[in-house]
Parts: structure tokens; C-alpha cells; sequence
């Protein structure tokens, strides 16, 4: 399984914890590097592993309608479209909740952080109790603390 991720996962994660980053393989577009070295002021590859892959390789394209089109960036469709083209083997990880609508609408399963994180625990790809540290320091600057609620109240009931 390969996990896209785009700016908004990583500085969630640099912000918060990268530990949680350390055994972990994701994928992204030389664009997200960018913006979130921008963003941050630190050169991010630097510090977790971050595999960089190309745009230009994506035959299939997404369909955006264009009253959509205006909701999402260029980096968004580019990133979408790596996801859209490796939907059955990916997760594209993503808080945007416009790049979110339009995977789903394209059958791209996208996670926002949150929900990866708790997926990364019930395949035990992380400690549950890593899990949980990392989500409740992640609510002090999350866009949306409800969704971490509804994520932890779920892992609770695996335990």
C-alpha cells in the first residue's frame, strides 16, 4: 500500500510529533516538498522519510468539473491525480476537505490525519498508546479537535 500525502498531513506531523513519522514510508509530489518547505522554513525530506514522485509519469487523469476546479489548487489536481491513477493500491492522506470530496467522487480512498493515524494503529503499524499521544498533542492546533474526538472514541473501542 503506498500513502500520498500532501502539505497539510505533513505539518500536521512536523508540528506535532515527527517520531511518528520515523518508521514510516510516504509519498508525495516534488510541489507538496515545496510548499511545505515554504511553509516551514525547513527542507522537510531532511527529516522524515519522504519519497518524492514525479507527475509526469500519470497517464489517467481526473475528471474535475470546472465548478470545482476553482476549490482546488494546481498542486491539489497534480496530487489527485497521482492518487487517482494508483487508486487501488493507495491512500491519499489529506485535511483538505475539497481534495477529500474529490477523491472520494473519483473513488480515491483518502484519509484525513486523524483517521491515518488510526489506521496505522489498528493494522499495528504503530502502538495504540503512540497513536493516542500523537492525536491528543495534535488537537491543541487541529483545524477540526470534533474529528480527533470521534477518531479516539473509535480506537477506545478496540482496545
Amino acid at each position: 500500500m503506498q500513502y500520498i500525502v500532501n502539505a497539510t498531513f505533513i505539518i500536521n506531523v512536523l508540528r506535532t510529533d515527527i517520531g511518528i513519522m520515523e518508521n514510516m514510508e510516504v509519498i508525495t509530489i516534488k510541489e507538496v516538498l515545496e510548499e511545505t518547505t515554504y511553509e516551514l522554513g525547513i527542507k522537510i525530506d531532511d527529516h522524515v522519510n519522504i519519497k518524492s514522485i514525479s507527475t509526469k509519469t500519470t497517464k489517467e487523469k481526473l475528471k474535475v468539473p470546472s465548478a470545482k476546479r476553482r476549490l482546488l489548487s494546481a498542486i491539489d489536481v497534480k496530487l489527485l491525480n497521482v492518487a487517482y491513477a494508483g487508486k487501488k493500491n493507495c491512500i491519499l492522506v489529506t485535511d483538505d476537505k475539497q481534495v477529500r470530496i474529490m477523491a472520494k467522487s473519483n473513488y480515491v480512498r483518502s484519509y484525513t490525519t486523524p483517521q491515518y493515524i488510526a489506521y496505522l494503529i489498528k493494522n499495528n503499524m504503530i502502538e495504540a498508546n503512540e497513536g493516542v499521544s500523537f492525536l491528543n498533542k495534535l488537537r491543541r492546533t487541529y483545524i477540526r479537535p470534533k474529528d480527533i474526538d470521534a477518531v479516539l472514541k473509535r480506537i477506545k473501542k478496540w482496545r
